[in-house]
Protein backbone atom coordinates (compact mmCIF):
# COMPACT_ATOMS: atom_id res chain seq x y z
CA UNK A 1 0.00 0.00 0.00
CA UNK A 2 1.62 3.37 -0.61
CA UNK A 3 2.25 5.59 2.22
CA UNK A 4 -0.45 8.28 0.44
CA UNK A 5 -3.28 6.24 0.47
CA UNK A 6 -2.77 5.16 4.09
CA UNK A 7 -2.56 9.16 5.03
CA UNK A 8 -5.70 9.55 2.34
CA UNK A 9 -7.30 6.94 4.93
CA UNK A 10 -5.98 8.41 8.14
CA UNK A 11 -7.98 11.63 6.89
CA UNK A 12 -10.88 9.82 6.23
CA UNK A 13 -10.90 8.08 9.68
CA UNK A 14 -10.41 12.10 11.14
CA UNK A 15 -7.99 9.65 13.25
CA UNK A 16 -9.83 6.96 14.58
CA UNK A 17 -13.18 6.16 16.33
CA UNK A 18 -15.18 7.05 13.00
CA UNK A 19 -17.44 5.35 10.28
CA UNK A 20 -18.92 6.50 7.09
CA UNK A 21 -21.88 6.11 6.41
CA UNK A 22 -24.08 7.60 3.55
CA UNK A 23 -21.13 10.00 3.10
CA UNK A 24 -21.39 11.54 6.26
CA UNK A 25 -18.66 10.47 9.11
CA UNK A 26 -20.09 9.45 12.34
CA UNK A 27 -18.54 8.52 15.64
CA UNK A 28 -19.13 4.93 16.93
CA UNK A 29 -19.19 3.33 20.06
CA UNK A 30 -16.46 1.46 20.99
CA UNK A 31 -16.45 -2.45 19.65
CA UNK A 32 -13.41 -4.45 20.35
CA UNK A 33 -12.12 -5.72 23.74
CA UNK A 34 -11.00 -3.38 26.30
CA UNK A 35 -7.09 -4.39 25.41
CA UNK A 36 -7.36 -1.93 22.91
CA UNK A 37 -7.42 0.79 25.40
CA UNK A 38 -4.05 0.38 26.80
CA UNK A 39 -2.73 1.48 24.12
CA UNK A 40 -1.03 4.69 24.91
CA UNK A 41 0.71 5.14 21.65
CA UNK A 42 3.78 2.99 19.60
CA UNK A 43 7.14 2.00 20.27
CA UNK A 44 7.67 4.33 22.85
CA UNK A 45 5.97 7.19 21.84
CA UNK A 46 2.71 8.07 23.40
CA UNK A 47 -0.11 9.68 21.24
CA UNK A 48 -0.22 13.50 21.51
CA UNK A 49 3.50 13.95 22.43
CA UNK A 50 5.06 16.75 20.49
CA UNK A 51 7.73 15.73 17.62
CA UNK A 52 10.51 17.08 19.29
CA UNK A 53 10.27 14.42 22.15
CA UNK A 54 11.31 11.36 19.45
CA UNK A 55 14.67 12.64 18.71
CA UNK A 56 15.42 9.80 16.29
CA UNK A 57 13.25 10.19 13.46
CA UNK A 58 14.21 11.34 9.98
CA UNK A 59 11.38 13.22 7.81
CA UNK A 60 10.27 11.10 5.14
CA UNK A 61 7.33 13.21 3.91
CA UNK A 62 4.85 16.37 4.54
CA UNK A 63 1.51 16.79 3.88
CA UNK A 64 0.00 19.94 4.75
CA UNK A 65 -0.15 19.74 9.09
CA UNK A 66 0.84 16.28 8.38
CA UNK A 67 4.88 15.02 8.87
CA UNK A 68 5.66 11.46 7.92
CA UNK A 69 8.73 10.03 10.11
CA UNK A 70 10.71 6.77 10.00
CA UNK A 71 13.60 5.24 12.38
CA UNK A 72 17.10 3.91 10.67
CA UNK A 73 17.24 1.13 12.46
CA UNK A 74 13.69 0.36 12.88
CA UNK A 75 12.05 -3.42 14.05
CA UNK A 76 10.34 -3.88 11.32
CA UNK A 77 8.09 -7.07 13.15
CA UNK A 78 4.79 -6.17 14.99
CA UNK A 79 2.68 -9.26 17.02
CA UNK A 80 5.39 -11.58 15.26
CA UNK A 81 4.88 -10.63 11.87
CA UNK A 82 7.32 -8.80 9.52
CA UNK A 83 6.43 -5.36 7.82
CA UNK A 84 8.44 -3.88 5.25
CA UNK A 85 8.46 -0.17 6.67
CA UNK A 86 6.87 1.62 9.28
CA UNK A 87 6.04 5.11 9.33
CA UNK A 88 5.66 7.70 12.46
CA UNK A 89 2.52 10.18 11.72
CA UNK A 90 2.70 13.43 13.36
CA UNK A 91 -0.36 15.75 13.08
CA UNK A 92 0.32 19.85 13.62
CA UNK A 93 3.45 18.52 15.38
CA UNK A 94 1.60 15.76 17.75
CA UNK A 95 2.10 11.82 17.51
CA UNK A 96 -1.19 10.75 16.22
CA UNK A 97 -0.13 7.08 14.82
CA UNK A 98 2.07 4.83 12.84
CA UNK A 99 1.46 2.90 9.51
CA UNK A 100 3.16 -0.16 9.12
CA UNK A 101 3.31 -1.11 5.40
CA UNK A 102 3.08 -5.40 5.82
CA UNK A 103 3.80 -6.14 2.18
CA UNK A 104 2.02 -6.96 -1.09
CA UNK A 105 1.93 -11.00 -0.13
CA UNK A 106 -1.92 -11.86 0.60
CA UNK A 107 -0.64 -14.66 3.30
CA UNK A 108 0.98 -12.26 5.20
CA UNK A 109 -1.71 -9.48 5.29
CA UNK A 110 -3.70 -12.48 6.49
CA UNK A 111 -1.28 -13.65 9.38
CA UNK A 112 -1.60 -9.91 10.54
CA UNK A 113 -4.99 -9.52 10.31
CA UNK A 114 -4.69 -13.14 12.94
CA UNK A 115 -2.40 -11.88 14.79
CA UNK A 116 -3.96 -7.87 15.72
CA UNK A 117 -7.55 -10.47 16.23
CA UNK A 118 -5.68 -12.90 18.55
CA UNK A 119 -4.71 -9.50 21.03
CA UNK A 120 -7.89 -8.14 20.34
CA UNK A 121 -10.40 -9.78 19.30
CA UNK A 122 -12.60 -9.54 16.18
CA UNK A 123 -12.22 -6.57 14.10
CA UNK A 124 -15.45 -4.74 11.99
CA UNK A 125 -14.99 -6.35 8.46
CA UNK A 126 -15.99 -4.09 5.53
CA UNK A 127 -18.57 -5.90 3.01
CA UNK A 128 -15.89 -6.50 0.43
CA UNK A 129 -13.21 -7.88 3.19
CA UNK A 130 -10.84 -5.59 2.00
CA UNK A 131 -10.56 -3.23 5.61
CA UNK A 132 -10.82 -4.56 8.77
CA UNK A 133 -11.43 -2.06 11.53
CA UNK A 134 -10.37 -2.55 15.62
CA UNK A 135 -11.81 0.30 17.47
CA UNK A 136 -11.60 1.77 21.40
CA UNK A 137 -11.55 5.05 22.60
CA UNK A 138 -7.70 5.52 23.10
CA UNK A 139 -6.56 3.62 20.09
CA UNK A 140 -7.66 2.49 16.41
CA UNK A 141 -6.35 0.21 14.51
CA UNK A 142 -7.13 -0.38 10.32
CA UNK A 143 -5.98 -3.18 8.44
CA UNK A 144 -6.33 -2.05 4.77
CA UNK A 145 -5.81 -4.02 1.42
CA UNK A 146 -4.73 -2.70 -2.11
CA UNK A 147 -3.54 -3.91 -5.07
CA UNK A 148 -0.11 -2.63 -4.28
CA UNK A 149 -0.24 -4.43 -0.55
CA UNK A 150 -1.64 -4.55 2.76
CA UNK A 151 -1.28 -1.77 5.57
CA UNK A 152 -1.85 -1.53 9.21
CA UNK A 153 -2.37 2.09 10.32
CA UNK A 154 -2.51 2.30 14.59
CA UNK A 155 -4.07 5.55 15.73
CA UNK A 156 -4.94 7.60 18.40
CA UNK A 157 -9.10 7.14 19.49
CA UNK A 158 -11.81 9.44 19.45
CA UNK A 159 -10.63 10.10 23.19
CA UNK A 160 -6.93 10.65 22.74
CA UNK A 161 -7.68 13.40 20.11
CA UNK A 162 -10.25 15.52 22.13
CA UNK A 163 -7.69 15.38 25.38
CA UNK A 164 -4.90 17.01 22.48
CA UNK A 165 -8.02 19.59 21.33
CA UNK A 166 -6.67 22.15 24.06
CA UNK A 167 -3.07 21.36 23.23
CA UNK A 168 -4.09 22.36 19.24
CA UNK A 169 -6.14 25.15 20.42
CA UNK A 170 -3.46 26.65 22.96
CA UNK A 171 -1.01 26.84 20.11
CA UNK A 172 2.02 24.27 18.98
Amino acid sequence: MRLSSALLALSLLGFGGNHRRDGIIQWEEPTVSPALDTIEGFRGITFGSHLRQASDLSLHETYHQTTVWTREDELLRLYGVGVDQVYYIYWFQRFAGAVLNVGDATEVGTRMSEAVQARHGQGIYEADNSRVIWEGERAFLLLTREEDGTALLMVMGREMVEEMQPQLEGGL
